[in-house]
């Protein structure tokens, strides 16, 4: 997709991630294209960076959570990257609390409600939870069905997390716990950076990182 994109000799690339294979970010690099990674967050930006740390995130639910005396977590999560990185600092931030365990089952992409009620039940059948943490707002609805079929009071007897305060987050029963980003500014500023680039008369690497950060929206399911 890369090479396709080149190609057609862009005056500006916005991309989503910035963890590419070495032969994606040598291209990249050589393109002489201004570039803008977000959605993501690194030390060693190809070009210029807006985005934040999914660690970070992963880290701020466990606290979240923790806080509210939940011990025993699960994750239901899409095969995703920036997904495995918020679980890496999820699962780093449990580890300082002496939690160790932390079961997990993955489900492929796009995510859906039913695999989140699927992976729920599975959980549910061989582990005593406490709380359950999504990759996605949609997987955690999923899980929300399931504890209500099983009569499980949420979050009394089962918190439940998503991730992307999705339209449909509040509007959930109960309103679903979440993790927002400011998509609006990344792709704003984005584009402002971009345009900026373009207007210079000489190409050079930026190695500029704007970090927008996250909000962590607590509601009834936590």
């Amino acid at each position: 997709m890369v090479e396709t994109v080149l190609s057609r000799r862009p005056d500006g690339i916005v991309l989503t991630g910035c963890h590419h294979s070495a032969l994606t970010r040598q291209r990249l690099a050589a393109s002489r294209v201004p570039l803008v990674e977000i959605w993501d967050m690194s030390d060693d930006p190809i070009d210029m960076l807006i985005g934040f740390s999914h660690h970070a995130v992963g880290r701020a639910v466990a606290d979240h959570l923790l806080a509210r005396g939940y011990r025993r977590l699960g994750v239901i999560s899409a095969d995703d990257t920036r997904a495995e990185r918020r679980i890496d600092g999820l699962r780093e931030r449990l580890a300082e609390a002496g939690q160790q365990a932390l079961p997990l089952r993955r489900v492929g992409t796009p995510s859906s409600m039913p695999w989140g009620r699927e992976m729920a039940a599975e959980l549910l059948d061989h582990h005593a939870l406490e709380a359950i943490v999504c990759s996605s707002d949609i997987l955690a609805l999923g899980v929300i069905a399931e504890a209500q079929s099983r009569g499980l009071a949420i979050p009394d007897d089962l918190a439940i997390m998503g991730f992307g305060d999705s339209s449909y987050a509040a509007a959930s029963f109960p309103a679903l716990s979440t993790v927002r980003i400011d998509g609006a500014t990344i792709g704003r500023r984005a584009a402002e950076q971009l345009l900026e680039r373009m207007a210079r008369p000489q190409f050079e690497r930026s190695g500029a990182v704007e970090d927008i950060g996250f909000s962590l929206v607590d509601r009834a399911t936590t």
